[in-house]
């Protein structure tokens, strides 16, 4: 019998406080996910695809719906993903609309010879297959950009950033 493990993490740098037990009980939810479809007998890369969609889903993380915003107020999210027993992998970049980017990756990698897809060219073939869009730039997004923003103001970042 073969064990099965899978770890995730919620990614690096300091949490607030205020978001460590959301933070601990998403990783956990995750985790759980992905596992069940191991011990199912799913493939790893299902079983991770499902696992990091539960964080995309979870605003809590830096992913997907709780995308971190770039320097002009938007989301371009990016992810990639292997598969070890086929030494496999592809990843997507500055994706806006993309409900779940690594479900979109997951299809480049599965369904494509493309190593890496960007922008409105990977978004068009995830609607060509049917993958949700959604609005991944949230409220509270928003109101950190807008103070990293004044931040970067005071730091005289400006000058680079034209905002």
């Amino acid at each position: 019998m073969v064990s099965s493990t899978i770890i995730v993490h919620g990614g690096a740098g300091e949490w607030p406080k205020s978001k460590q037990a959301a933070g601990l009980s998403g990783v956990r939810q995750a985790a759980t996910r992905g596992f069940r479809l191991l011990q199912q007998g799913k493939s790893s890369i299902k079983a991770v695809d499902a696992a990091v969609v539960e964080m995309e889903d979870n605003p809590v993380f830096n992913a997907g719906s709780g995308s971190t915003l770039n320097l002009v107020g938007q989301v371009e999210a990016d992810v990639g993903v292997m598969d070890g027993r086929t030494r496999m992998g592809a990843g997507v970049a500055l994706l806006r609309h993309t409900k779940n980017p690594i479900s979109l990756a997951r299809l480049v990698m599965e369904k494509t010879d493309h190593a890496l897809l960007a922008g409105k060219s990977a978004e068009r073939l995830g609607e060509a297959f049917g993958l949700p869009k959604a609005n991944l730039k949230l409220p509270e997004r928003v109101c950190q950009w807008k103070q990293a923003k004044e931040a970067w103001k005071k730091a005289s970042l400006a000058i680079f950033l034209e905002i």
